[in-house]
């Protein structure tokens, strides 16, 4: 999930094109995504929403692979042009909230690894944010 894109010049258009970019980025895995605009109100197309505290994939739109279970967080920043990383603390989407006790960034992330046709296709990913997992998966 990508919070904060601007609104007012929404560079996908359509939460299709979020979707299959992960896809692309991480071919034979089960994966998918959503982008929030800066209004706080779903993109069109978005295909998950959060309901009691939990992600959910919706059964109309688009289909998706996203392990709802498994939800990583961003928020975009405009000046930078990066996504940084949001650490485990409750989540606000909308009008609802994945409390903390349910989002822990550090555990879902750790283990993955770009693919290599995901590197060689988009070339290596450079960041000036970093967010470090201590042990037991917390940051």
């Amino acid at each position: 999930m990508v919070r904060n894109i601007d609104g007012s010049n929404d560079p996908f258009g359509h939460n299709t094109w979020v979707d299959l970019a992960l896809r692309l980025a991480y071919p034979g895995t089960n994966v998918g995504g959503i982008y929030i605009p800066d209004n706080n109100r779903g993109a069109p197309g978005m295909n998950i929403d959060i309901a009691n505290g939990e992600s959910r994939v919706l059964s109309e739109g688009p289909p998706t692979f996203a392990a709802p279970s498994h939800v990583l967080v961003f928020d975009y920043d405009a000046k930078s042009g990066e996504a940084k990383p949001v650490g485990s603390r409750p989540i606000k989407v909308e009008n609802q909230q994945i409390p903390a006790s349910r989002y822990n960034f550090c555990t879902t992330i750790s283990g993955s690894k770009p693919d290599t046709v995901a590197i060689h296709r988009y070339g290596p990913i450079t960041a000036t944010c970093r967010t470090v997992c201590l042990a037991g998966g917390h940051n």
